[in-house]
């Protein structure tokens, strides 16, 4: 399937994931310009009205929604019986990768990713999207540690097939939530308890749940106790053990209500953590304690003598003359005094209360500044008389450079005007796609290539080209189109005033080492060997999942090309340098 271009416009470049329902190309929108993920729906579900019905459905619900935290899903295509679903494409690694890393997250960087999470979940949830399918090989983790969602709501769909969701459920049953597991449809809380299971995981290196099928795990989330993230590693912090505990919380009343919740309690934590400030549960509706009753002592003195008084019927006319001596007591110009000086104070109080409130500056809301470029966002809070600074700057492959990724405070949260909103700016993709500067001369190629964060190597060869001026660029490496880091050398291969003679291509050996843990099944594979004197085959053999092929070949010239091929389809294409003989 590599190299095929669906409606003329799309290209499948690799082979990314394999997908019970689809098959995950990189590919590239030639109209456009840019890379595309691309899901080829498998065969059975590619045949099935409803269950394509539904994902057609699905697009049209992404349409509305533009978010860097949530992979986009343009539209739902057909070529010759084949569907596929366009959308933006994430390479960065899968929390499901950082915690194969990792294995164990610190509270810290946990309660981050959490945080994350939680925002990008009510992003979708706001736009009547249920993910239903939260796990973390769905949840890309970015340069700067935020999170961009995966198939949400792909669950719609599997309503209009008959084997979907039982294809599905091995990859979901450990985040599915008891309510799902008893039949009931995905919702916001499911959403939460998922994100609780994957805090657990974060903390512990695995999930809470795992039996010995799908359907045995499934059972587990609503038959076993929910467990202590804090057990299996003593240094989770008490209150994140109870935040989780309390985001896979059994039955959906007492989970958090939405994601939003959740995320006000990490927030409060990641703040305590960050300024060593303590905390205890519950964080929410703490009342205090009401102040113990005195015991009184049976050897007390009074005992004798409060008794009866208590109980002894009161005279009117003793008590009237009592309270009457009492009262007279205290001079008549004490309590004047008292009555004055308590109104100068009243008044004083309530001086300062309204200065202190009166002169303070007003709060205004953190208006939501993502995407839009730093000099937009300074306008916009100078109108709001708020101060705008630049954090850091980090690469980012889906924010263009300038724009601003990340605030703090957060959009909506108050500060009070002259206050500072701090931001992360994009400094652009981590790579970039060389352009094509042949014609040029070299200082306007160092000018264009230097605009892009590339440079031009010191290295410069020498050609000829009977067509084109002695000086010009005749050809680059790396060649126009290829995306290469940032910082990146481009050599330049310029045309000499005078034809030079051919180099004779040199013999050379040639190394490659392949891992084929990706296969799931038996398959035969084939490798080409090209290089200055042609093509030729140096490999065909059929190889298990998890063997490895190591080939040392003898070819000419400086570089040369492995194609890789399985049951003849090419899925891969490497260049290696040439090796001196004696390696």
């Amino acid at each position: 399937m590599i190299g095929n271009v669906l409606r003329g416009r799309y290209e499948l470049v690799s082979l990314l994931n394999e997908h019970p329902l689809f098959a995950l190309y990189a590919g590239r929108d030639r109209v456009l310009g840019k890379d595309v993920s691309i899901r080829l729906i498998r065969e059975p579900f590619s045949r099935e009205s409803e269950f394509i019905d539904h994902l057609r459905e699905l697009t049209k619900k992404y349409q509305s929604i533009r978010n860097i935290n949530i992979e986009s899903m343009y539209d739902l295509d057909e070529e010759e019986g084949t569907y596929y679903i366009i959308g933006d494409l994430t390479r960065k690694p899968t929390l499901a990768d950082r915690i194969r890393t990792l294995t164990m997250f610190s509270s810290s960087v946990a309660v981050s990713t959490a945080m994350s999470l939680c925002k990008s979940v009510e992003v979708l949830h706001r736009a009547n999207v249920i993910h239903g399918g939260l796990i973390p090989a769905n949840v890309c983790v970015l340069p700067d540690g935020d999170v961009c969602l995966q198939l949400g709501g792909f669950w719609e769909a599997y309503v209009g097939s008959d084997t979907a969701g039982a294809i599905a459920l091995p990859s979901l049953a450990p985040y599915l939530a008891p309510e799902c597991g008893a039949g009931q449809m995905p919702s916001a809380g499911s959403d939460v308890y998922a994100i609780g299971i994957m805090l657990f995981e974060m903390l512990t290196g695995h999930p809470p749940y795992i039996g010995a099928t799908a359907v045995a795990t499934a059972l587990l989330h609503t038959t076993e106790a929910t467990p202590s993230a804090r057990a299996a590693n003593s240094t989770v912090h008490p209150v994140l053990d109870e935040i989780t505990k309390k985001a896979m919380a059994k039955d959906p009343s007492e989970r958090y209500k939405n994601a939003i919740e959740l995320y006000g309690d990490l927030r409060m934590l990641q703040d305590a953590l960050r300024f060593g400030r303590n905390l205890t549960w519950p964080l929410r509706g703490n009342e205090p304690e009401a102040a113990p009753t005195p015991a009184v002592s049976s050897n007390s003195k009074n005992v004798g003598t409060v008794a009866p008084r208590m109980s002894a019927i009161r005279d009117p006319e003793v008590e009237s003359k009592t309270k009457e001596k009492k009262e007279r007591d205290v001079p008549v110009w004490l309590v004047l005094a008292v009555v004055f000086f308590g109104m100068v104070a009243v008044g004083l109080f309530g001086g300062v209360y309204l200065f202190l409130n009166f002169s303070k500056p007003r709060m205004v809301t953190v208006p939501n500044m993502k995407g839009l470029s730093f000099s937009e966002a300074q306008a916009l809070t100078e109108k709001i008389h708020i101060t705008l600074r630049i954090g850091s700057r980090v690469a980012n492959d889906r924010v263009e450079q300038d724009k601003i990724i990340e605030l703090s405070p957060i959009p909506g949260a108050h500060v009070r005007e002259g206050g500072e909103v701090v931001v992360t700016v994009s400094t652009g993709p981590t790579q970039v796609q060389v352009p094509d500067v042949t014609g040029f001369t070299p200082d306007k190629a160092k000018s264009v290539l230097s605009n892009l964060g590339l440079k031009v190597s010191k290295t410069v060869e020498y050609s000829y080209r009977p067509d084109m001026a002695a000086g010009l660029i005749i050809s680059q490496t790396p060649e126009a189109q290829q995306k290469v880091s940032r910082d990146s050398e481009v050599k330049l291969i310029l045309n000499s005033d005078h034809p030079t003679e051919p180099a004779e291509p040199q013999p050379a050996m040639f190394t490659l080492n392949i891992n084929l843990s990706k296969l799931t099944e038996p398959t035969e594979v084939k490798v080409e060997l090209e290089d200055a004197a042609g093509v030729s085959e140096v490999h065909r053999q059929i190889h298990e999942p998890g063997d490895s092929i190591s080939l040392r070949e003898q070819g000419v010239g400086t570089s040369a090309k492995f194609k890789i091929y399985y049951n003849d389809e090419l899925v891969q294409t490497v260049t290696r340098p040439a090796q001196k003989s004696d390696q």
